[in-house]
Parts: structure tokens; sequence; C-alpha cells
């Protein structure tokens, strides 16, 4: 099983926004993956169309995860073509 969800770190834990689905003392494989906060004086209104393009777009089906895995890449995607 895979999962996607964001947490905060805090004092050497991090603070999951709701419990798992696994059952307790389960071994799992944690990816640490910084997420930037979307700063909204740096980022474009051409960011904001494809933010809201990915929103309304093919991911509709899916989890709210997925959909914010979706604009995670994408402001990541702007952000990379900004910075070359």
């Amino acid at each position: 099983m895979t999962t996607t969800i964001e947490a905060i770190y805090e004092q050497g834990r991090l603070l999951l926004p709701r419990p798992l689905s696994l059952p307790e003392r389960a071994h799992v494989r944690v990816t640490i993956e910084s997420v930037l906060p979307l700063d909204v004086s740096q980022d474009s209104s051409k960011l904001e169309a494809e933010l809201l393009r990915a929103a309304t777009g093919p991911f509709i089906p899916y989890s709210t995860d997925l959909l914010h895995g979706a604009c995670e890449r994408v402001i990541q995607e702007k952000r990379d073509e900004v910075s070359a």
C-alpha cells in the first residue's frame, strides 16, 4: 500500500493531520520531501491558472491526497522553470 500524506515536523516528530489505516506497530518506509508553501508574491498568475486547471481537470475522481500531490508537482515544475 502506498499513501502520500503531509505532516508537520515539530520537536523531533512528524505530526499527521489524521490517523493512518495501519495496524499498530506496522513497519513502514518513510521518504521525506520538503514542501515549500505557495508564496503568492513569487508565484505568477500563470501558476494559478495551472493549479486551477489541475484541480478541475481529469483528477476529479481521485482522492484529495492525489489532487494535492498533482498541485505540488505543478508548483515545483513552475518554480524549476523560473529558476532555470
